[in-house]
C-alpha cells in the first residue's frame, strides 16, 4: 500500500454522530479492497479496538430497538463478554 493514494472518510460524520466537533486525534482503518478495484478507502476514527477473529455463528442480527440513522449501517451484532461489537455495512454506508 507504500505509495498509493488512500482516500479517507469520517466515519462518524458519516452516520450522524458528530456534529463538527473537533478532533484532537484520529486513525485510520483502511479498508481491503476487492482484487480488480485499484481505488482504496479508508475512515478516520477517534480510537482503535482490538483486532478478533470471528465466527459467523458469534453474529445476531441487530436488536428491534436500533432503529433510525444508526441502525440503518449495522448489518450485525457481536455479544462480547462485556461489550456488543457492531458490525457495518461499508456499502451502506457509502450510499448516502
Amino acid at each position: 500500500m507504500r505509495g498509493q493514494v488512500v482516500t479517507l472518510f469520517d466515519l462518524a460524520q458519516l452516520i450522524g454522530l458528530r456534529q463538527d466537533q473537533e478532533i484532537h486525534r484520529s486513525t485510520c482503518i483502511i479498508l481491503k479492497a476487492p482484487a480488480n478495484d485499484p481505488n482504496q478507502i479508508g475512515f478516520l476514527i477517534d480510537k482503535p479496538g482490538d483486532v478478533i477473529d470471528l465466527e459467523q455463528e458469534e453474529c445476531e442480527i441487530p436488536p428491534a430497538n436500533v432503529v433510525g440513522l444508526e441502525g440503518e449501517y449495522i448489518s450485525q451484532v457481536v455479544k462480547l463478554k462485556d461489550k456488543l461489537l457492531i458490525i457495518l455495512e461499508p456499502e451502506k454506508i457509502f450510499k448516502t
